[in-house]
Parts: C-alpha cells; structure tokens; sequence
C-alpha cells in the first residue's frame, strides 16, 4: 500500500502522493502477509506480470501485461541469480523491472538479489529533506555487485522519510530504499506517457534515467566517480522526472 501510494496516490485533495497519478496498477502477492516469500512465489508473480491470468489461475492473457514492475522485495547477501532468466525474458517482452537495492548499507557490496542484476533498474536511496539531489542516505545498499561487478545502484530517489498511503485510509513516514524504488518505476510510467515511442524501449529508457539524474555531493569509498557518476554509492545521481 505504500509503495502503490507513492507510484499513483492522489486522493482529490492534499494528499498527492504519487510521482505518477494517472497511472494504474496492478498487483501480484509475491510474500505471506508476514512478509516471507520463496523462489516458487516470486517465480510465479514474474510469470503473471508477463501474461496475468484470472482468479482462477487460468486464462493467462500475454496481452494484458504490466509496463514497469516495482520489487521492494530482495534476497539479502545477494549473489543469487536464480531470476536473472525470468528477468531477462520480461525485459524482451518490453516490460522493465525496477528494483530497491537493499537496506543493509552503508557497507559496500551490500545489495540485495536481484538488485545486484546488471540487467535491472537497481534503486538507492537518498534524503530529500536535504535541497535536491539530496543527501545519501546511510543504510542504503551499496556496489558493487558480485555477479556483475560495477556499477551499482543506477540511480537513487527518496526513500528517507516519506509519506504515503497506508492500510485504514491513513498516512505515515517510512524509510527504506523500498520507498525510494516506487518513485523510479513511476518515473517510467510518466516518460512512457510524455513519449510513447519509448514504451517497451526497456535499456533506453533506464539510459535516460541513468544520463538525466543528478550527481549527489557525497564522496564514498565503494568505488567509482563521484564528480559525475557511475560509482558503487549514488550510481548516476538522483533521479529527475522533469
């Protein structure tokens, strides 16, 4: 519900929360309402964003698929690429998969599976009550990756105290790079929109993502360039939609 909000939240009133409100979703449960999943589980919602199929579980329809899929979800440690296949077949049907780095920072070659796939849209996160681009946020997770090597995350967004929509028609802050991955994969929905040509363009459009995003000020010991980016602790710079 939180992330949801972020993407597309807009009540009418004072609360417009989401960097994309005229966009839909659509949602898999990927975890137990406790919050654990399995590679059987995750496998499965990655099939159903390709081709959704009913209450049933029938009538998969490849026509219906999602555009872009938000992953606030990881395997900690990473170095696993059990997904790297499901994730390379969406990207070849021109659905893009966006996904949070992890929570274990500020340590390097802390990410998460599959935020440690170079084919992924891999989300860090950073603190916007600091003047954009805002300042690194210190449990965000870092590169590099150990199946990829450099460079990681791509970009970041805000994921340090942000308010959005939770269960009971209420609204709290939360933190976590979870919050700052909604704010990318809405980000592609609003270039999608202002540019439909690009929809499906899966590596072009995390290239414009990645060459419009702004450096941070923050000098890190992962590795990389921190003048102007790519490094192992900001990626490219912060994200920036306009």
């Amino acid at each position: 519900t939180h992330t949801t909000g972020t993407m597309v939240g807009d009540d009418g009133g004072t609360n417009q929360i989401g960097v994309a409100p005229g966009a839909q979703t659509i949602h898999c449960k990927n975890m137990t309402d406790s919050g654990s999943g399995s590679d059987a589980t995750f496998t499965t919602c990655f099939q159903w964003d390709l081709a959704p199929w009913d209450l049933n579980g029938q009538n998969a329809n490849p026509a219906m698929p999602t555009d872009a899929i938000n992953n606030s979800w990881g395997y900690s440690g990473g170095n696993n690429p059990i997904f790297r296949d499901e994730i390379q077949a969406l990207h070849a049907a021109g659905i893009l998969v966006e996904v949070s780095a992890g929570n274990e920072g500020p340590g390097c070659a802390t990410l998460r599976s599959p935020s440690d796939y170079w084919e992924v849209l891999t989300t860090g996160s950073v603190n916007h009550a600091v003047a954009f681009p805002g300042s690194m946020t210190s449990f965000s997770s870092r590169g590099p990756s150990n199946l990829d090597g450099n460079y990681f995350p791509d970009i970041t967004a805000p994921g340090e105290s942000i308010r959005s929509s939770v269960p009971g028609g209420t609204y709290e802050n939360w933190s976590g790079t979870s919050m700052a991955g909604p704010h990318a994969t809405a980000l592609v929905g609003l270039m999608w929109s202002a540019c439909p040509s690009l929809q499906g363009n899966v590596y072009q459009t995390i290239g414009i993502i990645q060459q419009t995003a702004v450096p941070v000020n923050y000098a890190g010991s992962c590795g990389g360039d921190y003048v102007k980016g790519p490094n192992n602790d900001w990626g490219y710079g912060t994200i920036d939609a306009l």
